[in-house]
């Protein structure tokens, strides 16, 4: 039956069919006997009714059914001890009197006790129950806590259904035939996280139930869905329905961090239902955690009915939560108290859901008054998009309405939206007004100005219309519509069929907002709209687009222009297919994009080829790809290729995320896993997918090539693998860098055949690096050009998180990769790299600080320089850096001593340290004493040298340094663990380079008196001015001397 809508609904006694019917509060019930009419309350004494004159004392008949358990009665309390995880039992009767206590021992808090409980009469629970587990009570006969019991348990269900065997496992079917009804006087207490649970066919909270950030349930049906996951009820819902289902709360129930649930009836049942509160239910922010209240009645006949407290704000920090009344009726008392408001944070939100709804100064639903005052805590939606299972689904504003703050108002029906005589909105706190006609996407409905006004003023303030326009071509006018003071009016034309968007271009100018879904696999090849207007998706999609495109400017739109906006919309399992200028959602966009996902393939034959954009001057955000891109055009045509944006520069792209692959077919330069050529600031990005490219030049996992802008807290993971094509550089994150980049990272391989400048994090760059790292491991293999003349080839400079820095300074920053260089040689031809390093392959300025590497560094075919830090270094300074990964070179087929020096005098790293001292302990065991050190004369000014003394020859130190370019020993006798006297050595620098003909110094921690110089000139450059040592070299030999 469909209940009235101007009434407050009770249950009484029905005397002909002997059941609790639901009634309009003015009914008066036929005498029960002696009974009197009730509203209410009564369901407890109708099972009152039912009961002898005393309660049984205990619970009686108890056995296990299934599981292991054991049961014992002492004095006054009973004790069930639960050995298994899950445990059954059977009970001929189930009663608590209020002198008794029942235990219920679990093995832990997630075990469960379903007790089936077998006699013909209700329960009654007047003591105290204990549980630390899960405890269920089922009596198809009903149950009711008294007023004194206490429940303390770690969740609970008390039911007349009983669990169906075609359950799942995160969702039990309660089913049943009983009449028994559910009735707590009582306190109920569940663990924090824990759930309580009353199911039957009536329900009633008449005391107090808690659930802290868990989940209190009432729900009044015949057939009960009830969802669970990691043992915490997440979800219930009435499946079946018999007559007058009801659940209410008369007193307190409480879940801050949770959420509670009042539901009764099945969805689309014609039976009569009801929910009511005219108790408090609170469910507050609690530690971040924003609560819930769900008042759920029948859509096609139920009435849910608001007085007391719904309460799901955040007055301790936090955010507020969430309401939502719904049900055919929803009626709000004129004292009902209801509030999602935040102290500190922003307020949540309250949802009203009927079939139809008035605002009215009286005869409608709720009042403009009420609404007016409860916009003061709660951002307030009215929709009638569930319940317009029945009526028309119209909802009409017949009364003022005021509020001078700035939340928000939403006005969405299933049809019309109307603005009637004395329905005037008013707003001055840059507040936001929405009216949403169609919102089933039926093509009828509109917003309907007949007689109302709307003013909203003050600065971030909207009045957006969503409507059905008769013809794009022509919009609609709205009078009386003013906005001032910073807000804006925008009258969005609803789009539900891909013929409509098609239609976009007669005005390509104006508002369009989806409707629904779009399907446009409809249409075999859509034709890209200049776009200048607002686009808004509303969070729907359109699916199954495709554009085959032979010129520029492929995509939804071809072009956006700098006035444009695109939000708010998911562009699925697109196929778009360009020349240049290419992007599944823009060809070319200057205007914003934001909160748009995309998916599918992009593919271009020439230049400006992204997943989301091919060109962008403007802004995007909160913008996803998954899109799969692909240049496809022949060698030097497919340039400027990235997962998000082929070529960006200017604006900003914050929050963007690309996790499809990058693939590039022929010589191309500028790829990018989220940008291939950026000129403009990036924050808070990611890319994840892979980067190929055959033959790539500025090829990075996350941009290929940054001109300029910023890049801030960013990371890229996918892997990058590149083939050589020229003065290619090539890196995990960004291949060439002339953007300031901070807080960022990239993990993934990278791997890379001839690249010119290589690294973890950037191949070249020319700019600060601070608070960044690389764990990519990187392997570089040099070998004859492909399609050369079998020439040398090598790859310049590769390092684990820069190749080559030209210029800017690196703090804070490391490596945990390992760099790998690989080479060959034949006939004396050979190919390798020139520099390869675990931090740097080559400083040729700017200083590093507080930074360090760990990875292996290992070099097959080493041309120049091999460091655990750094490969080589012609400037900068350093400061608090390490390195502590092995250093493994093998030289590149030279044989001449200066580049055998040049090798060694670079080497950095525990390898350093070891390979020195086994080159001198060859010549030590020669003779017969090792001397820890030797304070020489004044023309070496107390030198530590690694020595031995020789009688025929005296006492005779032993250099370390390899030979110079004549073959002779460079400075012979001193091991200088020296660097120019520019530099200050640091605890845990990872190297040393001297300079020729300078002063070198080093002061080594805990040895007293330790620094030494060597003023000795003219040696080699490469020989002559200190061996590069790490820390870990350093304690090397000061453990092997005893130092």
């Amino acid at each position: 039956m469909e209940l009235a809508m101007n009434r407050i609904y009770h249950v009484i006694w029905h005397y002909a069919t002997q059941q609790w019917t639901v009634v309009s509060e003015h009914t008066c019930a036929k005498k029960r006997r002696s009974s009197s009419s009730q509203k209410i309350s009564p369901i407890a004494l109708s099972l009152l009714a039912c009961l002898t004159n005393g309660a049984t004392a205990a619970p009686i008949g108890g056995q296990v059914a299934n599981g292991y358990g054991s049961i014992r009665q002492t004095g006054s309390t009973t004790t069930v001890v639960q050995n298994s995880q899950n445990l059954s039992l059977n009970w001929n009767s189930f009663n608590v009197s209020p002198n008794e206590t029942v235990n219920f021992i679990q093995p832990n808090r997630t075990s469960l006790a379903v007790n089936n409980i077998l006699g013909n009469s209700p329960s009654q629970i007047m003591g105290h129950l204990n549980a630390n587990g899960q405890l269920w009570l089922i009596n198809p006969n009903g149950m009711i806590f008294g007023r004194n019991a206490q429940i303390n348990v770690g969740s609970l269900v008390a039911s007349t259904l009983s669990p169906s065997s075609n359950s799942s496992n995160d969702t039990i079917q309660f089913k049943g035939s009983g009449s028994g009804s559910i009735i707590n006087q009582g306190h109920i207490s569940a663990a924090q996280g824990g759930y309580v649970a009353l199911l039957g066919n009536a329900v009633s909270n008449q005391g107090t139930i808690e659930a802290t950030a868990g989940t209190v349930a009432l729900a009044g049906g015949s057939e009960i869905a009830v969802g669970f996951a990691d043992n915490q009820l997440v979800g219930i819902q009435v499946n079946k329905s018999t007559l007058n289902n009801f659940a209410e709360n008369q007193q307190l129930i409480q879940a801050d961090g949770g959420q509670v649930i009042m539901t009764a009836g099945a969805h689309d049942s014609i039976l009569g239902s009801a929910v009511n509160n005219s108790g408090i239910i609170e469910a507050r922010t609690l530690e971040s955690h924003n609560g819930k209240i769900t008042l759920l009645a029948g859509m096609a006949a139920g009435t849910t009915s608001v007085a007391g407290t719904l309460d799901a704000s955040a007055p301790d920090g936090g955010d507020g939560g969430h309401i939502d009344t719904s049900g055919a009726h929803v009626k709000i008392t004129p004292d009902a108290n209801i509030s999602t408001k935040a102290s500190n944070g922003s307020t949540g939100s309250w949802t009203i859901d009927p079939q139809n709804y008035t605002i009215a100064a009286s005869g409608g639903d709720i009042t403009g008054s009420q609404v007016s005052s409860l916009l003061g805590s709660n951002n307030i939606t009215i929709s009638s998009t569930q319940g317009a299972v029945a009526g028309s689904g119209d909802l009409n504003v017949n009364d003022a309405i005021s509020w001078s703050n700035a939340n928000s108002l939403t006005l969405t029906a299933v049809r019309n939206v109307s603005f009637n005589s004395g329905g005037t909105v008013t707003n001055t706190g840059g507040g936001t007004l929405s009216a949403r006609a169609d919102a089933n996407a039926s093509g009828t409905g509109t917003v309907v100005m007949n007689g109302g006004s709307i003013n909203v003023s003050g600065a971030g303030g909207a009045v957006n219309f969503y409507y059905n326009p008769a013809v794009f071509g022509t919009p609609s006018t709205f009078s009386n519509v003013t906005v001032s003071g910073g807000s804006k009016f925008t009258p969005y034309m609803l789009i539900n069929t891909a013929s409509k968007l098609q239609s976009m271009s007669t005005n390509a100018s104006a508002n369009y907002a989806l409707a629904t879904n779009i399907d446009a696999s409809s249409i075999s090849n859509f034709t890209p709209v200049a776009f200048s207007g607002n686009f808004d998706g509303l969070n729907y999609a359109i699916n199954n687009l495709t554009v085959n495109a032979s010129g520029n400017n492929a995509g939804l739109f071809s072009t956006t222009s700098g006035t444009a906006t695109v939000q708010n919309l998911s562009l699925a399992n697109a196929s778009v297919t360009g020349h240049a200028t290419v992007g599944a959602l823009v060809g070319n966009n200057a205007g914003t994009i934001k909160n748009v996902t995309v998916s599918g393939t992009v593919s271009g034959t020439n230049t400006e080829i992204g997943g989301v954009a091919g060109y962008n001057t403007g802004s995007l955000d909160r913008v996803t790809s998954s899109a799969t891109v692909n240049g496809t055009g022949i060698s030097g045509a497919s340039d400027y290729v990235g997962g998000l944006v082929g070529y960006s520069t200017g604006g900003s792209i914050s929050n963007a995320s690309v996790s499809g692959a990058v693939n590039v077919a022929a010589h191309n330069y500028y790829i990018g896993g989220l940008i291939g050529y950026s000129n403009s600031t990036i924050s808070n990005s990611a890319a994840t997918g892979n980067v190929n490219a055959v033959f790539g030049g500025y090829t990075g996992g996350f941009i290929g090539y940054a001109a300029g802008g910023t890049v801030s807290a960013s990371y890229a993971t996918g892997s990058v693998t590149a083939g050589d094509y020229g003065y290619d550089d090539n890196a995990g994150f960004i291949g060439v860098n002339y953007a300031p980049i901070t807080n960022s990272y990239s993990t993934g391989t990278v791997t890379l055949a001839q690249s010119w400048y290589s690294g973890g994090l950037v191949g070249q760059n020319h700019a600060n690096i601070g608070n960044s790292y690389s764990s990519s491991n990187i392997t570089v293999s040099s070998g004859p050009a492909a399609g050369g003349d079998g020439s040398a080839t090598y790859t310049n400079s590769v390092g684990g998180l820069v190749g080559y820095n030209v210029a800017g300074n690196l703090s804070n920053v490391y490596a945990t990769g390992n760099v790998i260089s690989t080479g060959q040689g034949a006939n004396g031809t050979y190919y390798g790299s020139y520099y390869i390093g675990g931090l740097v392959g080559y400083v040729g300025s700017g200083n590093i600080t507080h930074s360090y590497a760990t990875g292996n560094v290992t070099a097959t075919a080493l041309i120049q320089g091999a460091g655990g830090l750094v490969g080589e270094a012609v400037a900068g300074t350093y400061t608090n850096d390490y390195a502590s990964g092995n250093v493994t070179a093998t030289q590149a087929g030279y044989s001449s001593p200066p580049y055998l020096c040049r090798r060694l005098d670079r080497l950095s790293g525990r390898d350093a340290g070891q390979y020195l001292f086994r080159r001198q302990r060859q010549r030590l065991r020669r003779h017969h004493q090792l001397r820890r050190f030797d304070r020489r004369g004044d023309h070496h000014h107390r030198q530590l040298v690694l020595g031995h003394h020789d009688q025929r020859a005296g006492h005779r130190p032993i250099h370390s340094r390899g030979r110079d370019e004549y073959g002779q020993y460079a400075n012979p006798g001193q091991l200088h663990l020296g660097h120019d006297s520019q530099w200050q050595y640091q605890p845990g620098l990872g190297f040393f380079h001297g300079l020729e003909n300078g002063h070198r110094r080093l002061s080594v921690p805990g040895i007293p008196d330790s620094q030494w110089t060597d003023q000795h000139a003219g040696a080699h450059h490469a020989c002559g001015r200190g061996s590069l040592l790490s820390t870990d070299a350093v304690q090397f030999l000061r453990q092997q001397q005893g130092l």
